[in-house]
């Protein structure tokens, strides 16, 4: 799932994971801001998971060009956000999500 040890930050260890998602031809980039050397490997581990998924749905629907992922670590949160410049969808086909 992913490698690397606790200490190593956000990037080295999901970045491998994160670029096998990315069928070939399909541009990818990730960045990580913020103290992540101090995330637990559990978390790291959850993370992950709803990253992956995130990924694949911008990989399967979206029909773009590129992906890009974003987390931001501070003391209190961490945020990830996933985009693609795929066609999106109307807002009525989400409501009630």
């Amino acid at each position: 799932m992913m490698g690397g040890e606790a200490a190593e930050g956000l990037e080295a260890a999901l970045s491998e994971p994160l670029s096998d998602l990315v069928p070939p031809g399909m541009t990818h980039e990730l960045s990580v801001a913020g103290e992540d050397e101090a995330v637990a490997v559990e978390v790291r581990k959850q993370l992950f998971l709803v990253l992956r998924e995130a990924v694949r749905k911008a990989v399967s629907h979206s029909g773009a060009g590129r992906v890009s992922v974003a987390i931001e670590v501070d003391e209190e949160r961490i945020v990830g956000v996933v985009e693609d410049e795929g066609r999106g969808c109307e807002p009525a086909t989400v409501e009630g999500w």
